[in-house]
């Protein structure tokens, strides 16, 4: 399909589609189809079966607003589960168990991301809360969403209680699909950096199991290691099928430096219209970026999260927060400021063009070496990274400390 042709079947402008795949799922006709453009990002098309009936573009969030949420004066904090164990488990510090622990008590289907056995992301539910650890931790690409605005309509109509959780564009995807507001259904989203895709992620998975000489079975994004009594959280972790596991930090992984740099986000993350304080979801997760500047004794990377209860539905999670958290109050102007997603959305690396038109050929370390050259890593490892883990590794780039 030429690009023209491509433009003029899309639902609405290429730059704008977030991939939420709310029209899709609401065609009576089904007629769109999801094509992989030039760069191996999925949209949405119409197809010849189309009656042009409008209903795509009328719940597409990008051509028109989300269903607006009560008026709502924010309640932010910090917070880490008591829990030490849900904290390891998770990317930051459990907030996302904890809201499970307080909103599914009966009758409730939890909907999130899971990898399937090609670590290819993917919407799910569960209806047993004990079944979550599939969903903990951020994928770091962009899912499919598949029917589960379908699924979650479905048993909401049933009276059962839905906790769905997304990027805030699936979120919007969601909330346009439905059209109505449903007293039995809370909405979970986070603090988005951008979205890779999954071909991306494929290619840097073939090159670790061509360097390995093994086919990788597992990936997690946000492992947390201890080391010299420090505690890094950006680390990934890879499991191969002949045992051999490798965990990396960003100064090392490919995917990382990649990820952190901004260079193969999709189109729309650049220009995201969720990426402020403005939410669309009943709460807001992410981690506490800067909390060690007003709280010394808490450190992020162990696991610290920053909650944002954006709706009346969300502060009724607030009392098992104080129970099964330590939480700590904070404001909205410090959120904004050591969190750059919730201010503004991230800037395109001017190396993503390059990126994408060398995927194909070019080996991915060298590919990556070429966008990303390791004397960049510097500013990037200072913002991510704890203080003794920097020192350690200072001295390695380019004999320069952070």
């Amino acid at each position: 399909m030429s690009e023209e042709i491509f433009n003029n079947k899309l639902i609405c402008e290429k730059q704008n589609c977030t991939g939420c795949m709310a029209c899709k799922q609401i065609c009576p006709h089904n007629a769109i189809e999801i094509i992989m453009d030039n760069n191996g990002f999925e949209y949405p098309v119409r197809t010849e079966e189309c009656v042009q009936c409008g209903l795509c573009t009328k719940i597409c969030p990008s051509l028109s607003d989300t269903l607006n949420e009560e008026k709502f004066s924010q309640i932010v904090f910090a917070c880490r589960s008591k829990n030490k164990d849900v904290i390891l488990k998770s990317a930051s510090g459990g907030a996302f168990t904890t809201i499970v622990q307080a909103y599914c008590d009966n009758n409730y289907a939890i909907f999130g991301v899971e990898y399937d056995e090609t670590c290819s992301p993917h919407h799910s539910y569960v209806l047993d809360k004990k079944l979550i650890d599939k969903y903990r931790k951020s994928k770091y690409v962009q899912s499919s969403v598949g029917n589960s605005y379908k699924d979650a309509k479905k048993m909401l109509e049933e009276g059962r209680k839905v906790l769905f959780t997304g990027t805030p564009c699936q979120i919007a995807g969601l909330k346009n699909f439905l059209n109505k507001e449903y007293d039995n259904l809370l909405t979970v989203d986070i603090v988005c950096h951008g979205v890779p895709n999954k071909q991306t992620l494929k290619k840097y998975l073939q090159y670790m199991e061509d360097k390995y000489k093994s086919k990788v079975k597992a990936i997690s994004f946000r492992e947390k290691i201890y080391k010299n009594k420090e505690w890094d959280s950006k680390c990934i972790k890879i499991e191969f099928e002949n045992n051999k596991t490798i965990i990396e930090n960003i100064r090392k992984n490919l995917f990382l430096r990649g990820f952190h740099s901004q260079l193969f986000y999709r189109e729309s993350c650049y220009n995201c219209k969720y990426a402020n304080p403005k939410r669309i979801s009943d709460i807001t997760i992410a981690d506490c970026w800067g909390i060690g500047h007003i709280y010394p004794d808490w450190n992020v990377h162990e696991g610290v999260s920053m909650v944002v209860i954006n709706s009346e539905k969300g502060q009724k999670l607030l009392p098992t927060f104080e129970k099964e958290c330590e939480c700590l109050k904070l404001d909205i102007e410090f959120a904004k400021k050591e969190n750059a997603r919730f201010r503004e959305p991230t800037k395109m690396n001017p190396k993503r063009e390059f990126f994408f038109s060398n995927i194909d050929n070019m080996r991915f370390d060298k590919l990556i070496n070429k966008c990303v050259p390791q004397k960049r890593m510097r500013h990037i490892i200072g913002r991510l990274i704890p203080k003794n883990i920097k020192k350690i590794i200072g001295g390695k780039l380019n004999g320069k400390k952070i």
